[in-house]
C-alpha cells in the first residue's frame, strides 16, 4: 500500500501475535503509547504544534514473550488534511493490521472531555460500526497528571465520558508515556487478551469493516429518498392545486417551506461548527454590552491614566490551564485547579494580590468549548468578565497548552478575536502552559513547526510566554509580568476600553448582516430554480391535459 510501512518482523500471521490499532484525536499521545508497548522509539514522538503521524506506520515486537504488532494512524481534527482525508487514511490502516485487529485503542489524553473529544469518538465508532466495541478499549495517557487521584474518580466527573467507556464495555487503562514502567504494559495486554477471550479468539474483520460501510451507504440513501420523497409530495401537491386554480397559493407555502428549511438548517449548522462564530459572538453581544456600559462607561470619555494596578483577563479553551496560570501568578491558590474530566470555572471570577510590590488583578474566564455550556452561554459568560476588570484590563493572555494546534485551538481563537475585536490584538499576549512537556525543546522551535501558530503569534505582535505550573519559581512570573509592562507601555500606559468593545460589537453586527445577505442571495437563487421546475412542471401538466381534450373532442 502507498505510504504504509512496518518495521519488524516478516509479514506473515502469526496466531498468537495480538494486533493493535491505535485511534484518537491529534496529539493524545499515540505514537507514545506505541512505544510504550513495544518499549523502544518505533514511532516518531515529541512535542510538536502539527501531527508527526500523516500516514499510518506499523511496527512490531516481542513484549515479556508476546508478539504484538501496533498499528499508528494520523490523529483526528488534523489541521493539515480534511477529515474526508484523514478518515480515509485511517480506513486505510486496516490492512496494515491484515487479517484484523484484536484490538482498536481509543487513545485520550487525561484533561478536560470537550466537544472535540466527544466528536473523534463518535467518528470513529462512525467509521468501523456498532460491532467494533466488543474490540476496543479506551486508553488515557499522561497518567502522571492524575497524581493522588484515581482514574474511576476522575472518569465519575463526567456522564459523557461514562457513557463513551460503557459503550465499551466498562474496559480502560491508564499509561504514564513519561516513565519506564513495563507493568503498565504488562497489565494492559492481559485486559486485551481477556477481551479477546470475551470475543471467543476472535478479531475485527474485514467483513465487519464492509458491513459498517454498508450501514453508512443505506443510511445515505435513506436520507436522499427522505428528501426526493418530500420534494415529490410537494410538486404533486403543487400539481393538484393548480388544476384546482390555486396555483399561487400552494407556490408562495412551498416556497415559505423551503425558506423556513433554509433557515433551520442554517440554525443547526451554528450549533456544529465554529465558522459562524461572528454571528454566534453578535447575537450574545446586545446582552453583555449593557452589563459592560454600566460597569465601564465613563471610560471612553475619559482620558486614560498609568495606574500602579495591573489587571489581566485569562481566555482560552476548557482544560487549558488558565486557572492554574492564575494562580501561578499570584503566588497562591486562589482559583480551583485540578485534573478534572470538566471544567471547574463555570463563572467569572476575581482574584487580586501583591506581586513584587504591585497591585496584580487576575480574572479568570469559563472554557471554551465546555460539554456543560451551550457556545452562546460561554461567550455571554467571559464577556460579562469584562466588567470585572474595570476600568478595563491591560492584559488579555490567550492561555494556549502546548501540544498540537488542533482546529479547536484555531476556532477558540477565531471567538475571542470575535468577541473583543481586532483592537484587543494591542493588549493580547500568548501564554503556553505545561512548559515542561519542552523537556530540552526550545519555545522558539516548538513554534516554528506550525505555520498557523507563528501567524498566531505575529497577530499579537510577536508577544507570547511559557509557564510551567508544576514548579514554583517566581522568575517565571516576573518574566510575565514584564512582558506586560512593556506592552503597556507600548498601549501609551492604556488598557483595553468599553469603546473598544463596543466598536467590535459594531462590527460584528456589521459581520452578521453581511452574511445575513448572503444566506439571503443563496435562498433566492433556490427559490427561482424551484420555481423554474414547479413552472416546468405545471407547464408538462397543462400540456398534457391539453391532449386528453383534444382526445376527447
Amino acid at each position: 500500500m502507498s505510504g504504509a510501512h512496518y518495521t519488524g518482523f516478516d509479514s506473515a500471521t502469526n496466531p498468537n501475535e495480538r494486533r493493535i490499532v491505535l485511534v484518537g484525536k491529534t496529539g493524545v499521545g499515540k505514537s507514545a503509547a506505541g512505544n510504550t508497548i513495544l518499549g523502544r522509539e518505533a514511532f516518531e514522538s515529541e512535542l510538536s504544534p502539527s501531527s508527526l503521524t500523516a500516514e499510518c506506520q506499523k511496527a512490531k515486537g516481542n513484549v515479556r514473550g508476546r508478539k504484538v504488532a501496533v498499528i499508528d494512524t494520523p490523529g483526528l481534527f488534523d489541521t493539515n488534511f480534511t477529515q474526508e482525508e484523514v478518515l480515509k487514511r485511517i480506513k486505510m490502516c486496516i490492512s496494515l493490521s491484515a487479517p484484523g485487529p484484536h484490538a482498536f485503542l481509543v487513545v485520550l489524553q487525561l484533561g478536560r472531555f470537550t466537544q472535540e473529544e466527544k466528536e473523534t469518538v463518535r467518528m470513529i465508532q462512525t467509521t468501523f460500526g456498532e460491532d467494533a466495541a466488543k474490540f476496543t478499549l479506551v486508553l488515557f495517557t499522561h497518567g502522571d497528571q492524575l497524581k493522588k487521584q484515581t482514574i474511576e474518580g476522575y472518569i465519575s466527573e463526567n456522564p459523557d465520558l461514562q457513557a463513551i467507556i460503557r459503550m465499551c464495555y466498562n474496559r480502560y487503562h491508564v499509561f504514564n508515556n513519561e516513565i519506564k514502567d513495563y507493568e503498565q504494559t504488562t497489565q494492559l495486554l492481559d485486559k486485551i487478551d481477556k477481551m479477546t477471550m470475551a470475543n471467543g479468539g476472535e478479531y475485527y474483520t474485514n467483513e465487519l469493516f464492509m458491513k459498517a460501510e454498508a450501514a453508512i451507504e443505506r443510511e445515505k440513501q435513506r436520507l436522499l429518498k427522505e428528501m426526493e420523497a418530500q420534494r415529490q409530495r410537494e410538486l404533486d401537491e403543487l400539481r393538484a392545486k393548480y388544476v384546482g386554480g390555486a396555483y399561487r397559493v400552494q407556490e408562495k407555502r412551498v416556497f415559505k417551506r423551503y425558506e423556513y428549511e433554509a433557515r433551520a438548517k442554517a440554525e443547526r449548522s451554528n450549533e456544529f461548527t465554529a465558522a459562524p462564530a461572528i454571528a454566534i459572538a453578535s447575537a450574545c453581544g446586545a446582552a453583555v454590552g449593557g452589563v459592560l456600559g454600566i460597569a465601564a462607561g465613563p471610560i471612553g470619555s475619559q482620558k486614560q491614566k498609568r495606574s500602579d494596578e495591573l489587571r489581566i483577563v485569562l481566555v482560552g479553551k476548557t482544560g487549558a490551564g488558565k486557572s492554574a496560570a492564575g494562580n501561578t501568578i499570584l503566588g497562591r491558590k486562589e482559583f480551583e485547579s485540578e485534573l478534572s474530566s470538566s471544567s471547574w470555572t463555570f463563572k467569572c471570577k476575581r482574584a487580586e494580590g501583591e506581586v513584587r510590590g504591585r497591585k496584580v488583578v487576575v480574572i479568570d474566564t469559563p472554557g471554551l468549548f465546555d460539554t456543560n455550556l451551550t457556545q452562546a452561554e460561554v461567550l455571554e459568560k467571559v464577556k460579562t468578565c469584562i466588567s470585572l476588570s474595570a476600568p478595563g484590563p491591560h492584559a488579555f493572555l490567550l492561555v494556549l497548552q502546548l501540544g498540537r494546534f488542533t482546529q479547536e485551538e484555531k476556532d477558540t481563537m477565531r471567538m475571542i478575536q470575535s468577541t473583543f475585536g481586532e483592537e484587543a490584538a494591542h493588549y493580547s499576549l500568548v501564554l503556553f502552559t505545561h512548559g515542561d512537556k519542552l523537556k530540552k525543546q526550545s519555545i522558539e522551535n516548538f513554534i516554528s513547526k506550525s505555520e498557523e501558530l507563528k501567524e498566531l503569534i505575529q497577530v499579537f505582535q510577536g508577544r507570547y510566554h511559557v509557564f510551567n505550573n508544576q514548579v514554583d519559581d517566581q522568575d517565571q512570573t516576573d518574566q510575565l509580568l514584564e512582558k506586560i509592562n512593556i506592552m503597556t507601555l507600548w498601549n501609551g500606559g492604556g488598557h483595553y476600553t468599553a469603546k473598544m468593545f463596543r466598536k467590535a460589537k459594531r462590527a460584528s453586527k456589521k459581520e452578521k448582516q453581511r452574511l445575513s445577505k448572503e444566506l439571503k442571495a443563496a435562498e433566492q437563487e433556490r427559490r427561482k430554480s424551484l420555481k423554474a421546475e414547479i413552472e416546468r412542471e405545471i407547464g408538462l401538466t397543462r400540456g398534457s391535459m391539453k391532449q386528453n381534450e383534444c382526445v376527447l373532442l
